[in-house]
């Protein structure tokens, strides 16, 4: 689906949260690429995105706020809009939609729960290169990096994780013509064989 984004015209698309008859609010269907450039229209929206589950394409908004070139002029080319805004919109969005007080562990990392520990650690990369307070001059910014180490932290330990299926190694047999290996120790800095 490719959309098409007016600079200074109105949007055709509606809010990102909309009330039910109910009163209460639900999300509408669009990606965070979407949600972002709304977002940069409409600063208003940003109390309503705080609490709204999050959309579909989080990566692409993390690999454009990471720096991933690729990535951000594939939003270019589908938003219109040239990369270095297209840049700073994700950076926008993923402040106010990622880093709320409230936010969880999944939440600040930009993923859902249940995520593969692939998923925690490629969301984890991508936000480190664009917070780490050695590529992001911004202290405040930089400061974000840690609650980003928390969060993989605590998800990485959690046992709920799903880990991917890994190959069982194959068992070591040894044979007659090996010899049998000097264990060693440290000692110091210099490893020597025990006697």
């Amino acid at each position: 689906m490719r959309h098409r984004y007016e600079l200074n015209g109105a949007e055709s698309h509606s809010s990102p949260l909309r009330a039910n008859r109910r009163g209460s609010l639900e999300p509408m269907t669009d990606d965070a690429l979407s949600m972002a450039v709304r977002l940069s229209r409409a600063p208003n929206l940003s109390r309503n995105l705080r609490v709204a589950p999050l959309p579909d394409g989080m990566n692409l908004v993390i690999r454009i706020a990471g720096g991933c070139e690729e990535s951000c002029s594939q939003a270019a080319a589908q938003t219109g809009l040239d990369p270095q805004t297209v840049a700073r919109m994700s950076m926008l969005y993923l402040l106010i939609v990622l880093f709320d007080q409230r936010s969880d562990s999944y939440r600040t990392l930009g993923l859902t729960t249940g995520a593969t520990m692939d998923e925690i650690r490629d969301h984890k990369n991508w936000l480190l290169k664009w917070l780490h307070p050695d590529r992001n001059p911004n202290q405040w910014v930089g400061g974000l990096a840690v609650r980003v180490l928390g969060a993989w932290q605590e998800l990485s330990s959690h046992p709920d994780t799903q880990q991917e299926p890994q190959p069982e190694p194959e068992p070591l047999v040894a044979t007659d013509a090996q010899e049998p290996r000097r264990r060693r120790r440290l000692k110091g800095h210099i490893w020597v064989p025990l006697e």
